[in-house]
């Protein structure tokens, strides 16, 4: 992917910066249509189709980072948070979106009435985006994510006694997000089988294959559980995540199963002084599952 050189913010009522709709040169000619054809809807304001043409990209193979966070802002434009924030965790991966990723993560949070949430993903932007517009635009979520929050506190405080769940307020222990997808496709060429005949110059005497098209259904699933605790100073935030992205067919074509899985385990420390400053810190282990299989027939091979 080419490397942003720019941000172009667009002001809403919300900060929401979505006009940030490039396109890269694509490597499958499928996934760029797809993807102009999703932005075009975008900028059209019709979001529900875009988020089709995007999803039809991804389930095409093509994937990278600004796909996931054009899919994302799309889902925060229709309101379905839970599904904004699984596409912006994963553009959030690439380090050249990582700061606009973890705002409008912010913004998603702040949203779907998590101002906790949010209130950290702006302190991230603050504290590490290279882009003076975007920490000007983090500092003011950051100040309207603290006001909801001490709103969400004073309102708790004001109840009966006989309506809290504790007499006393205590500082939460961690916090536990949970958010999975699944989604139901069709692919036309399960094994990307060639379309036409060819010679094998591979097998000796050089044969003539006539390779066999097989078409199955599958379920997309991407899965993210993030459990965060607090140290009881409230200055640090053990970080604890787990995330799946996988591609499952039908029985019979069970060895065209994709499967990714990351484990990643970090601390975000907040420094104080004269100016706050964060720190985190991430380590992860990723899993890639993917059968080896012969493209004509699909039958598992071994190789070497």
């Amino acid at each position: 992917m080419e490397r942003i050189k720019r941000i172009v913010a667009l002001a809403t009522s919300v900060w929401l910066v979505s006009s940030y709709l490039a396109q890269p040169a694509l490597a499958q000619s499928g996934g760029d249509e797809l993807m102009r054809l999703g932005n075009a809807a975008f900028r059209a304001g019709d979001y529900s189709e875009a988020t089709e043409h995007y999803r039809a990209a991804l389930e095409a193979g093509y994937d990278p980072a600004l796909l996931y966070y054009n899919l994302g802002v799309a889902y925060y434009r229709l309101g379905d948070y839970a599904e904004a924030e699984l596409a912006l965790e994963q553009a959030r991966l690439d380090p050249t979106l990582a700061a606009l990723a973890t705002y409008n993560l912010g913004l998603t949070s702040l949203a779907g009435g998590w101002p906790a949430s949010a209130t950290r993903h702006f302190e991230a932007v603050r504290a590490t985006a290279n882009d003076p517009a975007l920490v000007v635009l983090a500092e003011r979520a950051l100040e309207r994510a603290r006001a909801r929050d001490q709103v969400l506190i004073e309102t708790a405080a004001s109840r009966p006694d006989d309506w809290r769940p504790y007499r006393e307020p205590e500082p939460p222990i961690g916090e536990l997000y949970f958010v999975v997808a699944a989604r139901y496709a069709t692919d036309d060429n399960v094994y990307r089988t060639p379309s036409s005949s060819y010679v094998d110059l591979a097998q000796p005497g050089q044969p003539l294959v006539n390779p066999t098209v097989q078409s199955a259904s599958f379920v997309p699933v991407d899965l993210l559980a993030h459990y965060a605790v607090l140290s009881e100073a409230q200055q640090t935030q053990f970080n604890f995540v787990y995330r799946l992205n996988g591609d499952f067919y039908d029985a019979e074509f069970s060895n065209a199963d994709e499967v990714t899985q990351r484990f990643e385990v970090g601390a975000d420390l907040v420094l104080e002084g004269k100016h706050d400053r964060q720190l985190e810190t991430n380590f992860f282990g990723v899993v890639h599952t993917e059968t080896n299989f012969d493209p004509d027939t699909g039958i598992d091979r071994d190789v070497g």
